[in-house]
């Protein structure tokens, strides 16, 4: 559409207007106690075994606490039921430590964390473990601990996957899309510092909360109720995985034959024709990054037909890391108006509409 080489036209007096935003942690880390050590952080590569039942078959026992429950223990405890020695283990909710030390794996509870004998606690005033070196905002939780000890494994055994940078891929990206929320959660990590504009009530830990029985029910059954919350964080780890590998990973593939095309596009450079719409943009930041790609060179806009109203529909690409932000947002005095009044204001046939936000446009014709 015309209006995309409007837009990149007037690009060098709108990018004034553009932050990208950039996050730059700094931390410090107690080095005695973390130094977060090559052992930890390549324990997910080390398929240790679990114990042994010295006889009878004796069912595994995953120990945890009793008393409200939380999403970090019930998706830690959905994890281990994963692998096929904990596929059928036992539930001991309690925190008598008689009890907890006849478990073969403890998460949550128990004050310590040793993953060669199978404990996973977070709560010693001594904790300082980290996912990686790159995630230095957010301590682990119960899930963190049994994810990054277990999760390539489970990528590759529970999920088939074989190649080994898949699975890398798809450990990091659960991690960074579901886990570290949980830690965070679970640790008092805020999402973002400063007076939040509004509240989410309807995240999957929410949800698990309500699952804990009312105080004013003098009946109410916890232990029943957590087996209800680990079947739902269970379902919540397996969208995740099976949306990358079904849904993600294939875009990959079509997003780097679009930008192998894009100056086929427009002679700019910035801006892409999809096939069909697809989630393209994790693969387009980890693109620029491994090949260090200016910001006069990133995409700008991602071109589509929309097959259900047969109209061409032209996007913009937003800012890493941002929830809303664009990169360069179409033209503010256009946005908001629609069909002739939005033809005679841009001076291009064919424009349908441009959203009040500025995002997204959409026209009959695809015409550069």
């Amino acid at each position: 559409m015309q209006f995309l080489k409007y837009s990149i036209h007037h690009f060098n007096y709108y990018i004034y207007g553009l932050s990208v935003i950039s996050s730059v942690y700094s931390f410090r880390i107690n080095p005695v106690v973390n130094s977060i050590t090559r052992k930890h952080l390549n324990a997910t590569r080390i398929l240790m075994e679990s114990p042994i039942k010295k006889q009878h078959c004796e069912k595994m026992k995953i120990g945890t606490h009793n008393g409200f429950f939380h999403c970090d223990e019930a998706l830690a405890i959905y994890m281990l039921r994963l692998l096929p020695e904990y596929k059928d283990a036992e539930i001991v909710r309690t925190r008598e430590q008689e009890k907890l030390d006849k478990c073969d794996v403890v998460v949550d509870v128990g004050g310590v964390f040793c993953p060669e004998k199978f404990r996973f606690d977070h709560h010693q005033n001594e904790f300082y473990e980290y996912f990686s070196k790159e995630h230095t905002i957010t301590k682990l939780s119960s899930a963190g601990l049994v994810y990054r000890h277990f999760g390539k494994r489970i990528m590759e055994q529970v999920y088939n996957i074989k190649n080994e940078h898949d699975v890398e891929a798809l450990y990091l990206h659960v991690y960074n899309e579901l886990i570290e929320y949980v830690d965070a959660v679970d640790n008092g990590v805020p999402i973002a510092d400063g007076k939040l504009r509004y509240k989410i009530n309807s995240d999957i830990s929410a949800r698990v909360s309500r699952l804990n029985p009312s105080w004013t029910d003098p009946e109410g059954n916890f232990d029943y109720q957590f087996t209800k919350a680990v079947k739902l964080v269970g379902e919540e780890f397996d969208y995740y995985v099976h949306n990358y590998i079904n849904t993600i990973l294939p875009a990959k593939g079509i997003y780097l034959e679009a930008y192998k095309k894009r100056f086929e596009l427009h002679q700019s450079g910035r801006a892409i024709q999809l096939p069909k719409s697809c989630p393209f943009s994790h693969f387009m930041y980890q693109h620029e990054e491994q090949d260090n790609i200016s910001e006069k060179d990133k995409i700008l806009f991602y071109v589509c037909l929309d097959t259900a109203s047969n109209n061409w529909r032209a996007t913009c690409t937003k800012v890493q890391r941002e929830q809303f932000k664009t990169r360069l947002p179409f033209v503010e005095r256009l946005r908001g108006l629609r069909d002739a009044e939005l033809e005679a204001a841009s001076g291009i046939p064919g424009l349908i509409f441009i959203h009040k936000a500025g995002f997204t446009c959409a026209g009959k014709t695809k015409v550069w």
